[in-house]
């Protein structure tokens, strides 16, 4: 507030700052007000208070109090009226040239978009993410004109905006392609849990498409087969020939169908394939070694020594099955009671030498390669004293020359059956041992010792004595 003198033709008070002048003096000198809220709490020892009195002059109303104190209440911004001593109404010409929307400049608009859209600078504009290719939907309501609600048929819940199309250009969108004239989001699979979803290219996870079952696990949105996976890394080579549909798959339902002893149908099987024959052992062999408790969750005592004798001696193996003779022979010999030598010599009588040296080949592989997982002795040759006879691990300490005959590590004259070069024959070209007693069959032999269970004695083609599942 400041405070003034106003002249004889006025009267004296005070008024607000910015308060005309011309008001005052034009003002009675005899009324006194005071406005409430004024700065002066009395005029004539009464309390000032609101006078009730209007004035409109120099674009705005103020109002006065029984002090002499005025105080602006509203602006007028086109003038004062006159005739009511209030503001003048404002003339106000709409600005819509041009305009969809928006404001029109004097409290009004142009108009209102419709739905969808949204008004920039007067003009509606379609919001950009609302119906267009790919965007979700329910129905072809929820799509832009010209584009229709499509969804697959596994996820009633997957819609999308589709527009028509003639190729995967055609659809504009780097994530859709053209499937039956109609733009398709692609899809893909992501994991949660054990759980496959499925994403499609427009961003969404559209629903469950499978859940992954023991023992296979959830990567990279697909199942893996654990046993499979071990397959691959480790036994590839084989893996790589033993596809589905290939000649060792072929091979493998053959055998599948032959009990464990019938070499009969064994053997026609490896007929139909000898290398495939052979593959398999491998693969499964290699299977049995390196992937054990991936694909077989036995334990090791019970599956080394067969996964070594496939994958190190499968070859030696199939090759007698391939053989007619040999296949016979192991057949007839698979059908011996260990102690019947009776049995044994049969088979030996029945066969021939090349059979039997073929059919020695296999356990002959199974000491030199699987000793250690068959549980087979190792030992270190003992030749010491020796001029002839078995070295104790397969080989040979030395031969007799023309005229004598080994015995006991000595080369003596004479026919004795206990030299060590006359097991076989005295075996009747079967596997025998060498011992200090003489010759032992291989039916002797399965009694000269202590083998670990699942396992026997038996006798390899050098006269020495091992332990080989029956």
């Amino acid at each position: 507030m400041i405070g003034f003198a106003i002249s004889r033709n006025g009267w004296s008070g005070t008024r607000l700052k910015g308060v005309p002048h011309m008001i005052h003096t034009r003002i009675v000198p005899a009324i006194l007000f005071c406005l409430v809220g004024a700065l002066g709490p009395s005029c004539g020892g009464e309390e000032c208070r609101d006078s009730g009195i209007r004035l409109c002059e120099e674009g705005g109303i103020y109002g006065f109090d029984t002090c002499g104190e005025a105080a602006l209440l509203q602006v007028c911004p086109c003038g004062c009226a006159s005739e009511t001593g209030g503001c003048e109404p404002c003339q106000c010409t709409p600005d819509c040239a041009g305009k969809q929307c928006g404001l029109d400049g004097c409290g009004g608009t142009c108009g209102t978009c419709g739905a969808h859209q949204y008004c920039s600078q007067g003009v509606c504009i379609m919001d950009p993410d609302w119906g267009v290719n790919c965007a979700a939907c329910s129905s072809s309501t929820d799509c832009r004109p010209g584009l229709t609600c499509v969804s697959w048929d596994q996820f009633p819940n997957s819609g999308w905006c589709s527009a028509p199309c003639t190729s995967d250009a055609s659809c504009g969108h780097p994530s859709m392609t053209c499937i039956e004239q109609t733009c398709a989001p692609t899809l893909d699979t992501i994991c949660s849990g054990d759980d496959i979803h499925v994403l499609d290219g427009c961003g969404r996870d559209i629903g469950l498409w499978t859940t992954c079952t023991e023992p296979e696990y959830c990567e990279n949105g697909a199942c893996v087969d654990p046993c499979a996976r071990c397959l691959e890394e480790n036994c590839a080579v084989f893996s790589e020939y033993c596809l589905v549909g290939s000649p060792c798959e072929t091979y493998m339902d053959c055998s599948r169908l032959c009990a464990a002893t019938d070499r009969v149908c064994q053997h026609e099987c490896v007929s139909a394939n000898f290398s495939a024959a052979v593959a398999f052992l491998g693969y499964l062999g290699c299977a049995e070694l390196r992937c054990n408790w991936s694909c077989f969750e036995l334990y090791w005592d019970d599956i080394a020594c067969e996964g070594c004798l496939n994958y190190t001696c499968g070859f030696d193996y199939a090759s007698c099955l391939l053989d007619d003779e040999c296949s016979n022979l192991m057949g007839c010999l698979d059908g011996c009671p260990s102690s019947d030598d009776a049995c044994v010599q049969d088979c030996a009588n029945s066969s021939t030498q090349a059979a039997i040296d073929l059919y020695n080949a296999f356990p002959q592989c199974a000491h030199d390669g699987c000793a250690e997982e068959c549980g087979l002795s190792t030992c270190e040759p003992a030749c010491a004293g020796k001029a002839c006879g078995p070295d104790g691990c397969g080989g040979s300490c030395g031969t007799c020359a023309s005229g004598l005959t080994c015995n006991n590590g000595s080369c003596t004259s004479g026919n004795n059956y206990a030299a060590c070069n006359d097991c076989l024959d005295s075996c009747y070209g079967l596997p025998g041992c060498c011992t200090g007693m003489g010759c032992m069959c291989q039916s002797e032999c399965a009694t000269s010792g202590e083998c670990p269970p699942g396992t026997e004695f038996r006798c390899g083609p050098y006269g020495d004595c091992y332990c080989l599942p029956p």
